[in-house]
């Protein structure tokens, strides 16, 4: 009887310590965008980890979400875009957002929101997909797809939809800090694209992800409350 308590109790423990870990599919997908009014393109890739299991890689920061009162997310780990070939812009300029360095709490990505569902498809062919890839120092961003048009569109007064539906589907801006501005920056330099993004998914990968605090105490008391009635069987049996 006593080997078997401590069989029980083993296994619970076991269980514990695997099931406060869940998989989560992580993607690494390469996009870009020509048709700028300008001449310019952009190319970029992103990583992200569905770490709900929902299907889908959801970002948004925290600023966007309590202004525009929507979803809060974290689930975009690395994203970088390089701007070529706009007039107002040095060269190549690259803009990188990295989970690691500064998440979606930091007010350095104020003004960022991203999603992808895990379709296989280009970024931006969904109407609830989207991208608005804006951090601080540098301020170039970009807005493609329809999911965050209404990040920027009030500031450029031109509506963003998805790619081949709507007139617009890609915003490169740039932005310069004034306080007398609502967001406290104003446009010093905007184009436009109509041309739908193109990418592929270069990589996919099963990794164990931690669950979340409340799914983690629920397992943990489902197996507990498990182990007792495993006990308390084997007692009536032996009785």
């Amino acid at each position: 009887m006593t080997q078997f308590k401590h069989a029980a109790v083993a296994m619970l423990l076991t269980g514990m310590t695997q099931l406060s870990w869940g998989q989560g599919q992580t993607v690494t997908h390469d996009f870009s965008q020509t048709g700028f009014s300008g001449g310019g393109s952009i190319s970029g890739f992103f990583r992200g980890t569905d770490l709900d299991g929902d299907g889908r890689i959801y970002a948004v920061s925290r600023t966007i979400s309590n202004l525009f009162d929507v979803p809060y997310g974290n689930e975009l780990d690395y994203a970088e875009v390089t701007f070529t070939g706009f007039g107002d812009l040095p060269g190549e300029t690259t803009v990188v957002y990295d989970k690691s360095v500064a998440d979606m709490e930091s007010p350095r990505n104020t003004f960022m929101a991203f999603a992808y569902n895990l379709d296989g498809g280009p970024l931006g062919d969904d109407a609830d997909e989207g991208i608005s890839l804006s951090v601080f120092s540098p301020s170039t961003n970009y807005n493609a797809g329809s999911a965050f048009s209404f990040v920027f569109s009030s500031e450029t007064g031109t509506p963003l939809g998805t790619c081949g539906v709507a007139e617009f589907c890609g915003l490169v801006i740039s932005l310069v800090p004034d306080e007398d501005s609502p967001i406290g920056a104003s446009v010093t330099f905007t184009d436009f694209s109509g041309s739908p993004v193109t990418g592929s998914t270069r990589s996919t990968e099963v990794r164990q992800v931690p669950l979340s605090p409340q799914l983690s105490l629920f397992i943990a008391l489902a197996l507990a409350a498990l182990g007792i009635r495993v006990l308390k069987r084997q007692r009536e049996l032996r009785a």
